[in-house]
């Protein structure tokens, strides 16, 4: 069922609350980075008079205050034990138990904890987020073509992932999102088989695949309603559709704010850092896809390559060997001339960064790392 458009606050009701309820259920429910099955249990045990309570303070026009209220505060998440060898040939050891094995893995290798920085929410908060991806964040989604794959919201007549024709957005479905599997999967597969098909025809390709550094972190969502981007991607907002959005986004930005000052540690550091957006609220996986619209059509525009995919913020991308590209050095060269600046070498050795075409980027910092670049050189039958 597809809700009519709203054109103020007044126009939202219990039933759009109780749908955006049920999305935010089941996105969080997916959503492996955060923990709020209790918040939600708790919030579900008096959910009518919870959320009629929410609607009357929408109705009385205080959805920035409720959004502010709920944002939360920044949290810590283990990711992952980072290790670089000290010496090389090493000889290897391996233990049984796991105190030496850790002992053992200490004295050989440098090791570094990597975190991950997400959001701890209220219920209203993701109800909101819910609300906002019902009523006007599926209409930026929308803009995004095929070669995005990751993050997209359920739509009907998604049989194929082939042609991934644009069909309506289900308000009614299970969640916001499209499971995760099937589209990462075909982002991987296509891209596989797109260098399979070009090597049978005796088609030299260079493979490429890369990811953007700290990404979510490094955002900043005043671009999304930008006049700028919305010309960009071709998508007009009605005054109420901007303002819940801005809401949403003055939110964000808080913590954001809060973020950076945790990052920096303190409010000194403050103007030179971007806190970013958040894991685990789902309208920040619309506005951390759509941010790269721009990115998509400058690479397949200029480079008309065999193949592109991109899952989020990780890049496949394969194009036509000419014979004259003998080093990653040069490969760069050659996208950077036909792309033109929208690749910069960065401050730090061993970065790019990226200029996204259309001057909306604002204080977003969308990074390369060359250390996590894959680059395959393919010819002939292997």
């Amino acid at each position: 069922m597809q809700t009519q458009q709203h054109k103020s606050w007044a126009d939202v009701d219990l039933a759009d609350l109780l749908g955006a309820f049920r999305k935010a259920k089941a996105d969080c429910f997916f959503e492996r980075s955060i923990y709020c099955a209790e918040i939600f249990s708790t919030y579900e045990q008096n959910i009518f008079d919870n959320l009629e309570s929410l609607l009357a303070d929408l109705h009385e026009g205080r959805a920035a205050e409720v959004l502010q209220r709920s944002r939360g505060r920044p949290r810590i998440f283990a990711k992952c034990l980072g290790t670089k060898q000290r010496r090389e040939n090493t000889p290897q050891c391996f233990f049984s138990d796991a105190a030496r094995a850790f002992e053992r893995l200490q004295e050989s290798h440098e090791l570094t904890p990597e975190f991950r920085l997400v959001g701890a929410f209220d219920v209203e908060m993701h109800v909101l987020s819910g609300l906002w991806i019902n009523l006007v964040g599926h209409k930026y989604d929308q803009r995004l073509r095929g070669h995005a794959f990751g993050s997209r919201v359920r739509r009907f007549g998604h049989t194929e992932l082939r042609d991934r024709p644009r069909g309506d957005y289900q308000y009614d479905a299970v969640g916001s999102f499209e499971p995760y599997f099937q589209p990462y999967r075909a982002w991987r597969d296509r891209g596989i088989a797109a260098i399979r098909s070009a090597l049978d025809e005796g088609e030299p390709v260079v493979a490429l695949t890369l990811d953007f550094s700290s990404y979510y972190h490094n955002v900043d969502a005043s671009f999304i309603t930008s006049a700028s981007f919305l010309s960009t991607i071709g998508l007009e907002l009605s005054p109420w559709e901007i303002e819940f959005t801005e809401a949403l986004v003055a939110a964000l930005h808080a913590w954001g704010e809060e973020a950076a000052r945790f990052i920096g540690g303190g409010a000194g550091r403050l103007q030179d850092q971007v806190g970013g957006l958040p894991i685990g609220l789902a309208a920040v996986r619309i506005m951390t896809n759509v941010l790269l619209y721009a990115f998509d059509e400058r690479i397949l525009d200029a480079l008309a390559p065999v193949y592109y995919g991109r899952y989020v913020d990780d890049v496949f991308l394969v194009i036509r060997d000419s014979g004259r590209i003998r080093s990653t050095t040069e490969l760069w060269d050659f996208i950077r001339q036909r792309a033109g600046d929208i690749f910069q070498e960065g401050a730090t050795p061993g970065v790019i960064e990226v200029a996204l075409p259309g001057g909306y980027q604002g204080r977003s910092r969308l990074m390369l790392k060359q250390e996590k670049q894959k680059v395959f050189f393919l010819r002939g039958q292997s």
